[in-house]
């Protein structure tokens, strides 16, 4: 065996061994990084490809600035429009057109007026409530009218006066004008009625008033009134009434409210 060829292989082999061992730890090391890098890129790709959980998933618990703003109240919604707040003009002075269209634009959506036939050109004598008052535009504001002035008494026949005193009721509420003469006024019919022979026309002799009559006026306006007095009365036909006569018995009769009296005789 040459020895120094011997000791040529081994120093060669030895040099190769010592290069090969230098490589073997580069490889190693670059493994060991590919292999990491691996396995994250595996966990990666199954977090992505991972099916969902079933069922509910709760929220977190929130905790800090973020829970205080989680419990906040809700932002508060508009208010429905009969539920404003207005505030009641006043109608002082206004017809009933003009009151209409000031509550109108003060936002009140609910106006009554008071049933008297006052037609809408009629001022204003009353409301309710006050003015400045502030209420919910849905509540009521009542307004009374001035009423329209009463018709004025009417002059009739000696005939209509006596279809009017045949059935009195059906012409209750008329305004008429009648003469007659007073033929009981005292204790018994106290102070502000009276019974009288009536009739639709004025008679020179007293005895042409025949129609047994009830007047009913007020105490002033009846303190210069007397029986046998003759007057003029501008009345409003009321009805009829039934009373007891002193010599048993009863009678039915018309009811005249008196509404203007003038003693004439």
């Amino acid at each position: 065996m040459d020895h120094g060829d011997d000791c040529g292989c081994i120093s060669l082999i030895a040099g190769n061994a010592t290069h090969t061992l230098g490589d073997l730890s580069s490889m190693i090391r670059r493994f060991v990084l590919q292999s990491a890098a691996s396995a994250l890129l595996l966990l990666m790709a199954g977090a992505c490809s991972a099916e969902p959980v079933s069922g509910t998933v709760r929220p977190a618990e929130v905790t800090g600035a973020a829970a205080e703003r989680s419990t906040s109240p809700p932002r508060p919604t508009s208010l429905a429009p009969a539920a404003r707040q207005v505030t009641v003009p006043d109608l002082t002075g206004m017809t009933g057109d003009q009151a209409s269209a000031a509550l109108g634009a003060a936002g009140v959506l609910d106006v009554r007026f008071a049933q008297n036939d006052a037609p809408m050109s009629s001022q204003v004598t009353g409301q309710s409530p006050r003015p400045g008052v502030r209420q919910r535009a849905g509540d009521p504001v009542h307004v009374t009218l001035a009423p329209p002035p009463p018709e004025p008494h009417r002059s009739i026949t000696g005939r209509e006066w006596q279809t009017i005193a045949k059935d009195p009721d059906s012409h209750r509420g008329e305004r008429i004008i009648v003469f007659g003469r007073v033929t009981q006024f005292d204790t018994a019919t106290g102070t502000s009625v009276f019974r009288a022979s009536v009739d639709g026309v004025q008679h020179d002799r007293i005895y042409d008033y025949e129609t047994n009559t009830v007047l009913s006026g007020t105490t002033e306006g009846l303190r210069d009134i007397v029986v046998d007095d003759l007057f003029r009365a501008e009345v409003t036909v009321g009805g009829t009434l039934s009373y007891d006569t002193t010599i048993g018995g009863s009678t039915t009769v018309p009811v005249l409210q008196i509404d203007a009296i003038t003693r004439i005789g």
